[in-house]
């Protein structure tokens, strides 16, 4: 993802989408298979990379927790 293709997610959770894109993004935080593994080549998953992948701020992210606070928690 990247701002141009930028989901709401508000519209992901609604939609019950919400595992499917988190599991896209961890995905992509793996090193490829090929990848030494005593070079580990993977980023960090965290909320602001998720937020960030997805194209969304913080602002999206609260309401969210104000809309949806059982699937904010899960996430």
């Amino acid at each position: 993802m990247d701002l141009k293709n930028s989901v709401s997610l508000e519209e992901i959770v609604v939609n019950g989408q919400l595992p499917k894109y988190l599991k896209r993004y961890l995905k992509g935080c793996r090193p490829p298979p090929e990848a030494d593994p005593k070079k580990a080549l993977g980023k960090f998953p965290n909320l602001a990379g998720f937020c960030r992948w997805l194209g969304c701020g913080i602002s999206e992210l609260d309401a969210l927790r104000l809309s949806h606070p059982r699937e904010a928690d899960w996430l």
